[in-house]
């Protein structure tokens, strides 16, 4: 937060220290007759951290929309909205009769196709050999020509036959293979350790591939909070954040800044990453950015009296110098004022009882 001066804050301890200050002033005493007992404390100058306060809302870093590959009824549905999950566990489930059918056929199919390579293979072999042994003769003249043509065709149509089985056992492993992991993908698992959003489903219905079944969050939350231009050049990343919801509070820091306002608030959007998995994905929160560090003079409110502008009194050689002050940012029951200076003794205590010159007496413990 800023320092400003707070116009309403001020007013509001004016107005309170002012009946008090009226009322001391009938019954002070006359400086230089009798000493006024007062507590006192020694002013410091003081560091705090700068804040810079707004409202922000969480969201997810990563939103998954989450979907079958096969198609299938829907017969079991193990989560809720709400619940938390981790990498792996089952989400949702559909009937698995068919594609088990399907892994069937293409297990007989592929067998078969093994079956009938094995037998090409063995035909290729014969005609490789027998076309070798008629070449051999024909080149000795004890077989005839169209017999070693017979042959050649012979060993052309085995090779024929053996490349077509070996593609068709290819496509039966591929198919046994789909039909493997189509059977796998009847359970929908989560991706990634986060929270069920959405069930998009109901028990019985049809789940259609790519069309989503389950909205998934996953733990990382990212708070968005919109800034000022004036505050825009005072915030960079890396900078500690506090994010405060409920009776919640979170650290966190600052992750990026959009340079380009929105189109509605006019603000830019700074992102704030949180570690807290528990933190409601759309909840409204308060954030805190720590921004720097001020330093100042800060004094208890109670410390200040007013006249229709606010001031203190210190203690010079025994005696109460009434010092006026101007009010900037209350902090608890303290607020940094302009003024004073460090190493003065401030009255904290009797003050009420006070004119400029009157003797004090300090009565610290």
């Amino acid at each position: 937060m800023n320092r400003k001066f707070l116009p309403a804050g001020v007013v509001a301890i004016a107005a309170i220290l002012l009946l008090s200050s009226c009322y001391a002033d009938k019954s002070a005493q006359p400086p230089g007759q009798v000493s006024i007992p007062v507590k006192t404390m020694l002013i410091e100058e003081t560091s705090s951290d700068e804040i810079l306060s707004y409202v922000g809302f969480v969201s997810a870093e990563q939103i998954a929309k989450l979907s079958f590959k096969v198609q299938g009824r829907i017969d079991e549905i193990f989560v809720k909205e709400g619940d938390f999950v981790k990498e792996g566990d089952a989400l949702e489930s559909i009937e698995t009769q068919d594609l088990k059918n399907y892994l069937n056929i293409s297990n007989a199919s592929l067998a078969n196709s093994k079956s009938q390579l094995d037998k090409a293979e063995d035909a290729l072999s014969f005609s490789e050999k027998n076309f070798a042994d008629m070449k051999k003769l024909l080149d000795e003249g004890a077989v005839s020509r169209n017999d070693f043509e017979k042959a050649d065709l012979d060993l052309d149509i085995a090779s024929s036959n053996y490349r077509s089985a070996v593609e068709i056992h290819k496509q039966s492993i591929i198919l046994k293979s789909q039909n493997e992991d189509m059977l796998s993908e009847a359970v929908l698992t989560s991706p990634f350790d986060g929270q069920v959003i959405e069930v998009l489903t109901e028990k019985g219905e049809m789940a259609v591939p790519g069309l989503p079944s389950i909205v998934l969050a996953n733990s990382q939350k990212t708070v968005y909070a919109g800034v000022s231009q004036r505050d825009l050049q005072k915030i960079h990343p890396g900078m500690k954040a506090i994010v405060r919801f409920e009776e919640t509070s979170i650290p966190g820091f600052v992750r990026s800044i959009t340079m380009i306002p929105d189109s509605e608030t006019r603000t830019y959007p700074v992102a704030i990453s949180i570690p807290d998995s528990t933190a409601p994905v759309g909840a409204v929160c308060d954030v805190d950015i720590v921004s720097g560090v001020k330093t100042g003079i800060r004094i208890p409110i109670d410390s200040i009296l007013s006249n229709g502008g606010g001031y203190v009194y210190v203690v010079e050689d025994n005696s109460a110098v009434k010092r006026n002050i101007e009010l900037f940012e209350i902090d608890g029951s303290s607020v940094f004022v302009e003024g004073l200076n460090a190493d003065e003794v401030l009255v904290v205590e009797g003050m009420r009882n006070l004119k400029d010159g009157t003797l004090v007496e300090m009565k610290n413990e």
